[in-house]
């Protein structure tokens, strides 16, 4: 499950679930998932070509090209982060691993990458 959290750690979090799609993919067997914060909200703009619900609001947005309201992390609320949970499967064994990351803006040409290093030790 999906969740936008507003203060850190500690703070408050609307859960959501996530659009993923892992058909098509490259490389085979990857998954990319939506970002949940749409330019245009589609239930409240459902004619907007770039629109899909909006999992929240913020009563205090600016207006943007006339679609104000929506949660974004640019304007408020402040400190908002997307967070996913990342599931380790059960057969991967310890070791040294890999967790990477990539973002394709949908609004620019900006792709965003960064990469962790783990360790899976035996329970």
């Amino acid at each position: 499950m999906s969740s936008l959290r507003w203060g850190g750690a500690h703070g408050k979090r609307l859960y959501f679930p996530a659009t993923r799609v892992s058909t098509g993919t490259v490389p085979a067997g990857s998954t990319w998932t939506m970002n949940p914060l749409p330019r245009v909200d589609a239930t409240r703009w459902p004619d907007a070509i770039d629109a899909f619900p909006a999992v929240c609001y913020d009563p205090n947005a600016p207006p943007e090209m006339g679609h104000d309201g929506l949660c974004s992390g640019w304007y408020g609320p402040d400190n908002l982060e997307v967070v996913d949970q990342v599931r380790v499967p059960a057969q991967l064994g310890p070791g040294a691993y890999v967790v990477q990351w990539r973002w394709d803006c949908e609004e620019s040409s900006q792709v965003w990458q960064n990469c962790a290093d783990v360790t899976v030790k035996a329970a």
